[in-house]
């Protein structure tokens, strides 16, 4: 199931709200905030305003249309001022205003410098220069450049321009914190915003990852690698997020709506974030249409503060950079009457600093620790079906060469696949709407031992029945073996083999209930199997994923939206449980899906989760009272891309040759992208988990 991320309200905490607004008062950026009004505050609207320290102003140039910063090199105290002129290229001046060089190669509409950036080195440097994106509207295309300030001119990367074939309305740039990977973002007149990876080793400079649609009138946008976030401008219908990670949830959600609804007009140019990460951030825009600079709150959307700066006409792109502990913003302007500037620049004391936000925002804000990150060694063939299709995965190990063991994975539309190790399927049967599928070895069936597969079957409201020859590599239907139920509709299941008799059972729950169904399963000595009605148990919501520990006597159970449940598997000991973890102070982010366990030794080992709602994955002790371990993503390596929006997963501790010599985990890859293909399932090695997470 897709979790979304909610949509925000406003913050209805006043005191909140005016703690910030006299932060920002302090620093002398908006004095009327939280004052009373004076000679530069208009009382009606709480509007400061502001002069300009600095101006740029080139003379007999086009209108810029963005402006940024060029953070200078190590021992070098330049810091230059980019203004994209349209067709009069791109030109950089000091901050006195003076103009030190221009290129007219190209048309510039938009310009973004990724300082830092290990592409942008040039041989005067160590640490490297700002690698410069530049929108050049007569190619359609973003160009790759360095500045020299000392030569006066742009450096060519050698890196080749990057085709988007549309208008670009707008560029942004942010840092992976999961992939380590720099993106770049540019929206386009048709709607769309496109990402980018940039490749800091320049063998691949710049790989699309996905397009998202965020409809006409998309424009400037900015970043926050920490809280993993891309905040769009859509000119008249307000500010926007969504997730800025390739594997993200690709839905927009408003941040702040224009009037009527919202503190904003319907006509809004730049955006710039002053400060984010894990506390309230601001977003600085541009609302031509009231001729103000508009500070919003990025945790609530409420307006902090709005600012008018004297002389400024029609402010459009917006830079920041903190310089030398103070804070610059650059504002380009689009006014066209005589004597108008082409951009304004304040300089004042640092707004970041006194709300203890990052005061580098040209650069990457990386959180307090680094996530623990894992790639696919192998992802398998797609589905043969476009949309939420393929679903839960198990895993048969071949008892004595484990390079020969199978994935099976269910495709929700239409039956199950079977898979090698290599990810190549084997087999797909056709069994209605499979939605989850697991197996046990050694199930006994007209004497001799088999491999049961059941899978919770959605087109006939029951358990699915069948059996995999694993040498053979096939999976077969097992004719008169159904186990119907009173559900309204199966979703999640699992098998679980008794620690008391020994008896197979399996355990079906329904998606519109919450309630799960127990049976036991055996021979029915006419070469099929019969059940046996052993139990309910009520969960109270949707619930789907679950495993049952065969040695321990455990069932876990994924209430969607409220958490890890622990139940005892067997029937007679009745529905006592325990939450392991949920979304209430603890580490679960609504929706809760598969659940799996990997076992050691004894009752040793792991409980691992689907922390669907913020496209993680979760581990907690197997045994005591599953203390939580730590939290890992699966992002993109030279394999496969990464792993988000899991439903169903599965792991084992056996291993299985090579590529896994600690343990197989597989996952279900809700958003299969770059390219996009349907959905798939990634492999994972249980060594790379347990290196990344420093398991004992």
């Amino acid at each position: 199931m897709t979790s979304r991320r909610p949509l925000r309200a406003p913050d209805r905490n006043p005191e909140r709200n005016l703690f910030l607004r006299c932060a920002i008062a302090s620093l002398g950026l908006a004095a009327a905030a939280c004052a009373a009004p004076t000679a530069s505050s208009s009382p009606e609207s709480g509007e400061s305003v502001v002069a300009a320290d600095l101006r740029a102003h080139p003379a007999g140039v086009a209108v810029p249309s963005d402006v940024a910063w060029l953070s200078p090199a190590a021992g070098n105290s330049d810091v230059l001022l980019l203004t994209a002129l349209g067709e009069g290229g791109l030109a950089w001046f000091d901050l006195g205003g003076q103009e030190l060089g221009r290129d007219q190669r190209f048309e510039a509409t938009l310009v973004e410098t990724l300082d830092g950036h290990p592409l942008g080195g040039t041989p005067r440097t160590t640490d490297g220069q700002a690698l410069v994106a530049v929108a050049d509207a007569r190619a359609s295309a973003i160009r790759l450049v360095t500045v020299d300030p000392i030569a006066g001119r742009l450096v060519d990367t050698a890196l080749p321009a990057i085709e988007v074939g549309d208008e670009i309305t707008g560029l942004c740039h942010g840092y992976s914190t999961l992939s380590q990977e720099w993106l770049l973002f540019a929206a386009t007149d048709s709607g769309a915003v496109r990402q980018w990876s940039l490749d800091p080793s320049g063998e691949a400079p710049a790989r699309e990852l996905r397009t998202l649609y965020a409809g006409k009138g998309a424009g400037h946008c900015a970043v926050d690698p920490v809280n993993r976030t891309l905040y769009l401008v859509q000119e008249s219908l307000g500010i926007w997020t969504t997730g800025s990670e390739p594997e993200s949830d690709p839905a927009f959600s408003f941040l702040a709506l224009p009037e009527p609804h919202g503190p904003i007009s319907d006509d809004l140019k730049g955006l710039a974030l002053l400060g984010g990460g894990e506390d309230e951030g601001l977003l600085l825009v541009s609302d031509v249409a009231n001729g103000q600079l508009r500070m919003i709150s990025t945790d609530s959307g409420t307006q902090l503060a709005a600012l008018r700066v004297e002389g400024l006409g029609e402010g459009e792109g917006l830079a920041v950079a903190s310089l030398d502990g103070a804070l610059h913003l650059a504002i380009a302007d689009e006014d066209e009457s005589p004597g108008a500037r082409a951009a304004v620049v304040l300089n004042g004391a640092s707004l970041l600093g006194a709300l203890g936000l990052d005061t580098t925002p040209s650069r990457p804000m990386l959180n307090s620790g680094t996530p623990a990150v894992v790639h696919p060694v192998v992802e398998t063939d797609v589905v043969d079906s476009w949309g939420d299709a393929a679903d839960d995965p198990a895993i048969w190990v071949h008892p004595t060469d484990p390079a020969r063991s199978l994935v099976l994975g269910s495709q929700k539309k239409g039956g199950i696949h079977v898979y090698d190790l290599q990810g190549r399927e084997r087999q797909f049967l056709e069994a209605g709407r499979i939605n989850n599928v697991d197996l046990r070895d050694g199930f006994p069936l007209g004497g001799r031992e088999v491999t049961l597969v059941a899978g919770s079957d959605r087109t006939r409201d029951g358990v699915a029945l069948f059996l995999l020859d694993g040498e053979a590599g096939r999976l077969s239907a097992l004719p008169g073996s159904f186990v119907p139920t009173d559900l309204t509709d199966p979703y999640g299941l699992c098998l679980y083999r008794s620690a008391r008799d020994g008896s197979f059972q399996v355990i079906v729950n329904d998606s519109v209930d919450g309630r799960a169904v127990q049976f036991r399963l055996q021979d029915d000595g006419a070469g099929g199997i019969s059940h046996e009605r052993l139990r309910d148990i009520h969960v109270g919501s949707q619930a789907e994923g679950c495993v049952a520990d065969d040695e321990t006597g455990a069932l876990f159970i994924a209430e969607e939206g409220h958490g890890i449940w622990k139940y005892p598997a067997e029937a007679a000991d009745g529905e006592e449980r325990i939450l392991v973890d949920g979304p209430e102070g603890g580490r679960v982010v609504p929706d809760v899906e598969g659940v799996a366990l990997w076992k050691g030794p004894g009752d040793s080992g792991y409980l691992v989760v689907s922390n669907q709602g913020n496209d993680s994955y979760l581990l907690y002790r197997r045994n005591g009272d599953h203390a939580y371990v730590g939290e890992f993503f699966i992002v993109a390596g030279e394999n496969g891309d990464g792993a988000s929006e899991t439903d169903g997963l599965e792991v084992t501790s056996a291993p299985l040759g090579a590529a896994f010599p600690d343990g197989l985990l597989v996952v279900q890859d809700g958003r299969n992208l770059a390219p996009a293909a349907p959905q798939n399932f990634k492999l994972v090695s249980w060594r790379d988990i347990a290196e990344a997470l420093s398991l004992d």
